[in-house]
């Protein structure tokens, strides 16, 4: 840490009002979740720092210099470790780990994603506090000290290790305090700038003695203690900061535009880090501790947001029956007006399912946060990473094609018997099953591998100081301090592996339109010939999840209770507290697309998987009622996460608001969980996907993250101009 920060932080600029924008990240570093290679504690971007080398500009001395370094960490980094340790299977399925690019039905992710920190904590006792804490714990270490030795782990290194980390974040405080005041004695800056410098040194220089006392201190601290320990959200930021907004508005430390331009600079920070798939911001919800203070700040956030938008941060709404209905408004205001945010999350059918799925006292649930690309995390008490994704359409295209690839003809899980030997359903289905199994299996015990390995080389300080049981315990996070221990897993294709198995029964079983084999033929060929396309019609004319279809939503169910269930039970085999399906998307299913054959349900090969749990673009014709009511079948307590996308036509919006207000209560009130809703035009995305140039600021919400539309792959751009619009 001491080596990184607060060398990769940037200096203050005149006007400022809180410090540390990250200036780089360096080739090789410590980090739970480096971006832009694997990560997972020590890495080192190996790709990156060789593509540095060879530029032209580099010096001999420079070059060596670059491969020693190369040299060194090749079998030093946390992910060369966890590779080494493979086991045959996973060795033989995972060869590379280029998911985007090589062809497979599930890959490993290597990363410690979707941390919470305990802001609550950190404000009430700040730096000094702390420390107070870390002593104390150390006074009395004896006992602890024997229990410690007994797991393999050293208390006194863990501790000193924790005092080292705060003597961090105390130099990045002092480094920019020295700063700050060098900016407020310049002569040539002006009145304004002088005066934001001289208040941003008093709010650090308070910090390094005090727990913060202010919105400007406490934004600053939880900014410089997330930066320097690699984490991305903030958890209940309108229960942690809410109550310094109102001390400082009822003081009159600050002004209304004074507040604003605070939490806009917070915002602007976000946008410099620049991590889509998470700096999440959670407001509203059940079971906050400071619930006035908590709306006000909410209210402030959203407001802000609205002013300024952009793709992040990404503002999360949870919201309950006596939520406060002026802040729900707000909320549906801004989707209104096409900002894709915030995400609504409904609390009274997510709490009960949070416990249920990762079994856990609703005491415990109601501090639920959707994280990242829409996975749930159980606060600060734990880890919940998504260390692997599977490819349910392609389990299916591997049972269709005997056990292989109809892309690259590789070796995919168990090999099956030949399609041939496919005469019913119930053994497709068996086959389907055992292929999932095989797969949830392997990443069960890669999970289980990745944290272990994680634990034994990376004590992610920071991160277990501020979560649960860790100081207590006197170990770190990943070696027995953490309250909980658990991953995700996440899924991809539900949609179109349910799909392809509706039109299978139908077309093959029942109407015996022709044989297994002949279907991986025809699948294979990607509905080529003449005949193939009239097939290709008559399997997209089958049901379809998304039109309240009895039989297509009922197969979808089956899918889906399949795949949740066997990934909770694994969790036992591999020692986790819980290891969860998250059907999210992060464009993945565009991109997984290109290397999934074409599959039963109609869809050609290379084209994009369903979003989540959402309709195969296009597929959902019987209009929003209908969509809204399959969207309800999916079980909501078997899992961690599931994301659900709605299109809506920007006049619709407006003209009839009353009436999709009154769908989306009613929705909600039968048990929909949550919805990512985007607004907008379609000439307008029409016209974005033709004339880039002129749409620069469109914002649409992918899945798990808002883009500007014309920063996208094509393909990706492509799924999101075939979904339907509502509305229209």
């Amino acid at each position: 840490m001491a080596a990184q920060y607060p060398g990769n932080l940037d200096s203050i600029k005149p006007g400022d009002l809180l410090a540390g924008r990250e200036s780089f990240r360096p080739f090789i570093g410590f980090h739970p979740e480096p971006l832009g290679g694997p990560g997972l504690g020590l890495y080192c971007k190996e790709d990156e720092l060789r593509e540095w080398m060879n530029e032209p500009e580099r010096t001999e001395a420079e070059a060596h210099k670059a491969q020693t370094l190369l040299d060194f960490w090749k079998n030093r980094t946390v992910h060369s470790l966890i590779r080494s340790s493979f086991d045959q299977d996973m060795s033989e399925e995972w060869t590379s780990d280029d998911y985007i690019n090589d062809d497979g039905a599930s890959f490993p992710l290597y990363r410690l994603a979707l941390v919470n920190l305990d802001f609550g904590r950190l404000m009430r006792r700040g730096l000094p506090g702390l420390r107070e804490d870390i002593l104390t714990r150390k006074s009395g270490a004896e006992e602890a000290w024997r229990f410690a030795e007994l797991k393999g782990s050293s208390l006194s290194d863990f501790i000193e290790g924790l005092e080292g980390a705060l003597d961090v974040l105390e130099s990045v405080l002092s480094h920019f305090l020295d700063e700050a005041r060098t900016l407020a004695g310049r002569l040539d800056l002006s009145a304004e700038q002088i005066d934001r410098a001289a208040n941003l040194a008093l709010c650090l220089e308070s910090l390094l003695h005090n727990a913060p006392d202010s919105l400007q201190e406490a934004l600053q601290l939880a900014w410089i203690t997330a930066v320097c320990a690699g984490t991305w959200n903030w958890g209940r930021m309108d229960d942690w900061a809410g109550q310094f907004l109102v001390s400082d508005l009822n003081s009159g430390a600050l002004s209304d535009t004074d507040a604003r331009e605070l939490i806009l600079a917070f915002y602007d920070l976000t946008r410099e880090r620049s991590n889509v798939f998470n700096n999440r911001i959670i407001l509203g919800g059940l079971g906050r501790n400071n619930t006035e203070e908590a709306d006000v700040f909410a209210r402030f956030a959203m407001e802000v947001f609205d002013a300024h938008p952009g793709v992040e941060p990404q503002l999360t709404w949870r919201f309950h029956t006596e939520s406060d209905s002026a802040l729900h408004s707000l909320a549906l205001d801004l989707i209104s007006r096409g900002r894709s945010f915030p995400l609504i999350y409904n609390d009274d059918a997510i709490i009960p399912a949070v416990a249920s799925a990762f079994s856990v006292d609703e005491r415990d649930a109601v501090n639920y946060s959707p994280q990242g690309c829409g996975e749930y995390v159980l606060g600060y008490s734990g880890t919940g990473t998504p260390n692997g994704i599977i490819n349910l359409t392609k389990c299916l295209e591997a049972v269709l094609a005997g056990g292989r690839s109809m892309m690259t003809e590789r070796s995919l899980g168990p090999t099956h018997s030949s399609p041939e030997n496919i005469q019913t359903f119930e053994r497709l289905w068996e086959a389907y099953a055992e292929q999932v199994e095989y797969h949830v299996d392997l990443l069960a015990r890669f999970q289980n591998l990745s944290l272990k390995t994680a634990g034994e080389n990376s004590p992610f300080l920071l991160i277990s100081l501020l979560s649960d049981n860790c100081l207590e315990k006197g170990l770190p996070l990943l070696s027995g301090g953490a309250r909980r221990i658990g991953c995700s897993l996440e899924v991809y294709g539900e949609i179109n592996a349910a799909d392809s198995l509706s039109a299978i029964r139908k077309t093959v079983f029942d109407d015996e339109t022709l044989t297994v084999a002949e279907l991986a033929e025809v699948l294979t060929d990607n509905f080529s010939t003449p005949e193939n396309q009239i097939l290709r019609q008559k399997v997209l004319s089958a049901p379809k999840f998304g039109n309240d279809d009895a039989v297509a939503d009922s197969m979808l169910s089956l899918v889906h209770n399949h795949s949740c269930r066997v990934i909770r039970e694994s969790a036992a085999r591999v020692s986790m507290d819980y290891h969860l399906a998250v059907i999210i998307n992060n464009s993945v299913n565009s991109l997984w697309g290109l290397n999934t054959a074409a599959s039963a349900d109609g869809r050609s090969r290379g084209e994009a998987l369903a979003n989540g749990i959402n309709p195969a673009p296009g597929q959902d014709k019987a209009g929003l009622p209908a969509l809204l009511n399959s969207l309800l079948v999916p079980e909501l307590g078997t899992h961690a996460g599931a994301v659900q996308n709605l299109k809506l036509s920007s006049d619709f919006f407006k003209e009839h608001r009353d009436v999709l207000e009154s769908l989306l209560k009613g929705w909600f009130g039968q048990g929909g969980a949550q919805l990512m809703i985007t607004v907008l035009n379609e000439k307008d995305l029409e016209d974005a996907y033709v004339h880039p140039e002129k749409w620069p600021n469109l914002i649409v919400r992918v899945g798990g993250f808002s883009a500007r539309f014309v920063t996208l792959d094509r393909t990706v751009q492509k799924e999101i101009l075939d979904r339907t619009l509502y509305g229209r």
